[in-house]
């Protein structure tokens, strides 16, 4: 049992562009980050015709450990050839991240990147599919296998013309990666590094799904693709696959992008320059926001949650390079911090420490799974900025940690 606390304090001293940016933007509006150095033409294909990295590559991964976004794409023309730029939001800057032994020169065995990107938050590890499926260390820039013991059972369930069009995610509350194509559903535990086939008959488009991870529901979207362009279901930690509403628009890798909101959990698509939203609680979607730039064009940008900031960033081959979005402020008053974590089960004690490890706040007696803190110590005072985390002990006196996402 876990806690997705969000807190909303004074800009911090030592803010990056990112944070700053974040903290000065309203619900349903849009700011660019700007001044930053390192991108290169060659990192995005920019000024090269027909060629940027984004088509048929549509997400990418923000890593909360380092602060850091991660993407990884192929162009149209010559497909072979990757490109993984990383941006850093402590420095505003960029850097490529080393590509082999896996993507250069010759080593893939898939074509372009489509939706197989992912990350565990908690420890940095940065997932892609490309014919093998495959982890990516950002503290030692290098590539690594990931060794499944019965590979067998997931190539038997793969039609060899069209496993390039498919899509991964991680699954934090499992620890899985779930992988999704022409009506297949299947996991990757990565305790037991054991394949397990959910279904292999699941209704669904035959090419370019698309998913996202709902961090505050804690259920995986996914779906979509050519044939059922607007057929789209959940499934949660139970592994339980239930169909939700059908898309407003056609949910396809190559024209639109698919993300959910890290502070609310709705689940966002992006087609032309309109932002729809999906709430789970409804089963209804809405019409969001439209995107302030004549030449937005889905097709040619990725999208990228940003929890720590509680914002989504696209990343553009448009004037601005990055392009943030937020949805929603952290309450629903959008006034007072408050963690929106909607699990339910037995009672807990609760407690709030800093970076330093000094506890801030202590909640007497017994709490539901859902809790409240107003950012202030136990003596009435607005806490300072920074890093904090909340401890959480079950009745069998087990300690849980989560580190609060701070939105300066």
């Amino acid at each position: 049992m876990k806690i997705l606390l969000l807190v909303l304090l004074p800009l911090a001293v030592c803010a990056s562009e990112l944070s700053s940016a974040a903290a000065l933007m309203q619900p349903r509006g849009f700011r660019a980050i700007i001044n930053s150095t390192g991108l290169t033409e060659g990192m995005f294909r920019i000024g090269v015709k027909y060629e940027p990295i984004f088509p048929f590559a549509n997400c990418g991964a923000w890593d909360p450990i380092r602060e850091e976004m991660l993407f990884v794409g192929a162009p149209h023309q010559h497909p072979w050839e990757y490109s993984m730029p990383i941006y850093s939001a402590s420095t505003n800057s960029w850097r490529s991240a080393n590509l082999s032994p896996y993507l250069y020169p010759w080593g893939q065995f898939n074509t372009h990147a489509y939706d197989n990107i992912s990350i565990n938050p908690k420890t940095g590890d940065f997932f892609f599919y490309a014919g093998k499926f495959i982890k990516y260390r950002a503290d030692t820039d290098s590539w690594t296998e990931i060794q499944a013991v019965n590979q067998g059972v997931f190539q038997a369930n793969i039609n060899g013309t069209t496993y390039a069009y498919n899509g991964l995610k991680y699954f934090p509350d499992i620890n899985s990666l779930v992988y999704y194509n022409y009506g297949r559903v299947m996991i990757l535990s990565l305790d037991s590094l054991k394949w397990r086939v959910l279904t292999t008959s699941l209704p669904m488009g035959d090419i370019e799904q698309e998913g996202a991870y709902d961090p505050v529901d804690h259920v995986l979207y996914f779906g979509g693709g050519g044939s059922l362009p607007r057929k789209l279901y959940k499934m949660d930690a139970a592994l339980n696959i239930t169909p939700i509403a059908d898309a407003p628009r056609d949910v396809v890798v190559s024209t639109s992008l698919m993300a959910c909101d890290p502070v609310t959990g709705a689940l966002l698509l992006v087609k032309a320059d309109s932002i729809f939203a999906y709430d789970y609680g409804t089963d209804k979607w809405s019409g969001a926001a439209k995107i302030p730039t004549s030449t937005f064009d889905p097709q040619c940008a990725a999208i990228i949650p940003v929890s720590t900031y509680g914002v989504i960033a696209f990343w553009t081959t448009c004037q601005y390079p990055i392009l943030l979005y937020k949805h929603a402020n952290p309450t629903a008053t959008e006034s007072a911090p408050q963690n929106i974590s909607r699990r339910s089960g037995p009672l807990f004690r609760a407690a709030v420490y800093n970076c330093a490890g000094k506890k801030v706040r202590a909640f007497p007696g017994d709490i539901p799974a859902s809790v409240r803190w107003d950012g202030r110590d136990s003596f009435g005072r607005v806490a300072p900025a920074g890093i904090y985390v909340m401890e959480l002990k079950n009745e069998k006196g087990e300690r849980f940690w989560e580190k609060t996402p701070l939105l300066k």
